[in-house]
C-alpha cells in the first residue's frame, strides 16, 4: 500500500481521530420493516435487505445520511419504518471524497479492515456508493440509539 499512511493505534487522549467528517454530529436515517425500534444493534446485521457483499466484514448497522437519495435502494424500502440518529462526526472515518489515507478500501480482508478501524477508535465509516446515484451511507460498528421519524418522501406511508 504505497503512499498510504499507516496508523496502528488510537490517538492520544484529547487529540482526536484523523480523517473524520469533523466535530459536528452527522444526521442519519435507518430503514427497517420492524416497528418500534429504539436501538440498532450490529448483532442483527444482515437480517434486513443487506446483500452478501454488504454482510462481508464485521457486523455493522447501515444508515443513509439524512436527505441522501436512496437511489437504487428506493424500491427495497417501500413501506419501511424510518429511524433517525445523530452520529458523532469526529468518530466516523470519512471516505466520501474518494480519499482513503488509512487504506481501508485497500485491505481485501473485510474483517481485518473493520477491526482496524474499531481498534483505532472509529465508530464507523462514511461512504459514497460510487455507482452515481448519490447514495451516501454510514456503516457503524456499535449499537446506536434511534428514534422513529417521518419517512422520506421516497418511501410510501404505511
Amino acid at each position: 500500500m504505497a503512499g498510504v499512511k499507516t496508523i496502528t493505534s488510537a490517538p492520544a487522549p484529547g487529540t482526536g481521530l484523523p480523517f473524520t467528517s469533523g466535530n459536528c454530529p452527522v444526521a442519519v436515517i435507518h430503514y427497517s420493516f420492524r416497528a418500534g425500534l429504539t436501538t440498532l444493534d450490529p448483532a442483527c446485521f444482515g437480517r434486513g435487505k443487506a446483500t452478501r457483499n454488504d454482510r462481508a466484514g464485521l457486523p455493522k448497522v447501515f444508515f443513509y445520511l439524512k436527505d441522501s437519495p436512496l437511489g437504487a435502494d428506493t424500491v427495497l424500502f417501500a413501506g419501511a419504518y424510518a429511524y433517525a440518529a445523530m452520529l458523532p462526526g469526529q468518530r466516523l472515518y470519512d471516505t466520501r471524497s474518494g480519499s482513503d489515507p488509512l487504506g481501508y478500501w485497500a485491505e481485501v480482508n473485510r474483517v481485518k479492515r473493520d477491526e482496524r478501524l474499531k481498534r483505532l477508535g472509529y465508530l464507523g465509516v462514511l461512504v459514497s456508493t460510487g455507482i452515481g446515484d448519490g447514495r451516501v451511507c454510514a456503516l457503524v460498528f456499535e449499537t446506536v440509539a434511534v428514534r422513529a421519524t417521518t419517512r422520506s418522501s421516497l418511501i410510501h406511508a404505511r
